[in-house]
């Protein structure tokens, strides 16, 4: 069960009135882990970069349940989610099974599993199968019999990857026989690639107007160096522009980092990158030094979740903040 590059997945509506004997076009397996023997696909969908939630404790309450930091985890990256109708006579919990023993062999972990009732009532199924289409949810996956949940996760110094199985009889579909139906999630964990665009002047002149600072991604440092890389250019350019067109603005260049680390030295880290900010300012595009103040503040002003690759590439930035005149 190897894992290679992948795109997101939720799923979508579209059923035939016999059991489909044919993958839905543009349908295949998530990477890395194959299909039950003899299935076949009926939806799917994908993306390159999303958060998805996976189910880590059982939902009690009955009605439309959505997936919340009470119930589920949340995972970013690149993913796959993909529904199939296993071949007629095999059970929900044949199938499920052997979905266990190869992420166990694979060296997958458990981090919740479930069947029946201790999945907890139907809004298990409801939770679970909501965000993949009214069709597929409501005919396949309502009032299920004989349902069954893994949530695994692999460990890799790249990104973890994670995986959901939910099986249960297709009661909803006599025409195919209830055979199991099952929705397989795939998450290799990874951050969004970010400095992709650069704020240009009149954008950071409109974030300062209307809420008094901008974010910035399109400036880069080593991990762990305060380090101006040369691919900043773009972005310093624009922050020039800036002041030359408002000679009358003073700017905090303030540093951020994420989490991970010791607190004291993230505020380290962060300071001595804004000073870099500051210095890159004045020594090549001669912004004179006293309209700028570097200020660094470590780990204390997320703007997401550290407990993801996603959260934390959003925690490390830099940011323009005003200085208003009776400060100066």
């Amino acid at each position: 069960m190897a894992f290679r590059s992948a795109a997101l997945v939720t799923l979508v509506a579209g059923l035939a009135a016999a059991q489909p004997t044919k993958d839905k076009p543009g349908c295949g397996d998530p990477p890395g882990v194959s299909r039950y023997e003899g299935a076949v696909t009926f939806a799917c969908k994908s993306s390159a970069f999303d958060t998805v939630r996976f189910l880590d404790r059982p939902i009690a309450a009955i009605g439309e349940q959505p997936r919340t930091d009470e119930n589920s985890k949340a995972v970013s990256g690149r993913a796959t989610a993909v529904a199939y109708v296993a071949p007629k006579g095999r059970s929900s919990a044949e199938v499920q099974a052997n979905y266990t023993e190869a992420l166990t062999k694979a060296g997958f972990e458990t981090l919740f599993a479930c069947e029946q009732d201790r999945c907890g009532n139907a809004g298990f199924a409801t939770t679970l199968t909501k965000a993949f289409g009214q069709g597929v949810g409501y005919e396949l996956f309502s009032n299920p019999t004989d349902r069954r949940y893994l949530l695994a996760r692999l460990r890799r110094p790249e990104g973890d990857v994670y995986v959901s199985v939910f099986t249960s009889q297709c009661k909803g579909k006599p025409s195919w026989g209830q055979p199991p139906v099952l929705i397989v999630e795939v998450v290799e964990e990874k951050p969004m690639e970010t400095g992709k665009v650069v704020v240009d002047a009149e954008a950071l002149k409109g974030g300062l107007e209307r809420e008094g600072k901008v974010a910035l991604y399109g400036l880069f440092f080593d991990s762990g160096q305060a380090v101006v890389k040369p691919e900043s250019k773009p972005q310093l350019e624009q922050m020039a522009a800036l002041l030359k067109a408002q000679p009358a603005l003073e700017l905090l260049v303030v540093g951020h980092t994420d989490a991970e680390g010791a607190y004291e030295a993230n505020v380290t880290l962060s300071q001595k990158r804004a000073d870099a900010v500051v210095e890159a300012l004045v020594s090549g595009f001669a912004v004179a030094p006293g309209r700028l103040k570097a200020v660094g503040v470590g780990m204390a002003a997320p703007v997401a979740s550290n407990e993801s690759d996603a959260g934390r590439a959003r925690n490390r930035r830099v940011e323009l903040v005003a200085r208003p005149k009776r400060q100066r």
